[in-house]
């Protein structure tokens, strides 16, 4: 039987995982206990959780207090602007939150945006310890 993946790969940083799962090659296996992400290729089909993209307008200007939701390399971003900055900090923060609980495998990359330019970027990564280095059990026979 041929393995699923030929190549494994490990990284640390969130931006390194993106970057990998933009080049279309590698799915995100997992995280190993020392707290490195897995990687594999080739790609088979990734189990990512995505969300959709869109624009949603909250009686803001479009560019002025916002935020931009990147859910998956290959997707575009999502943009949601707000009236002032002190709403568009708050949702900032509670959306952080909802996603930091998120139950499952999650990459998203928040930003928060000011007259265009982005004021905080933080990466939420949710993803149970998968990953174990362990070889399969043997049956008798094999």
């Amino acid at each position: 039987m041929e393995p699923v993946y030929r190549n494994i790969e490990f990284c640390r940083d969130p931006t390194t995982l993106w970057g990998k799962m933009r080049e279309g090659r590698w799915d995100w296996l997992g995280v190993h206990k020392n707290g490195q992400f897995v990687l594999g290729s080739p790609r088979r089909g990734g189990v990512l959780s995505v969300h959709a993209a869109g624009t949603a307008m909250h009686g803001g200007v479009e560019g002025e207090h916002g935020l931009r939701t990147d859910a998956h390399p290959e997707r575009a971003p999502s943009f949601s602007w707000y009236a002032t900055p002190a709403e568009a900090r708050a949702e900032f923060d509670d959306r952080v939150e909802a996603f930091e609980r998120h139950d499952g495998r999650l990459l998203l990359r928040i930003r928060l945006l000011e007259g265009g330019r982005v004021t905080e970027d933080r990466w939420v990564v949710r993803n149970p310890s998968t990953y174990d280095s362990r070889p399969p059990p043997t049956t008798p026979g094999e």
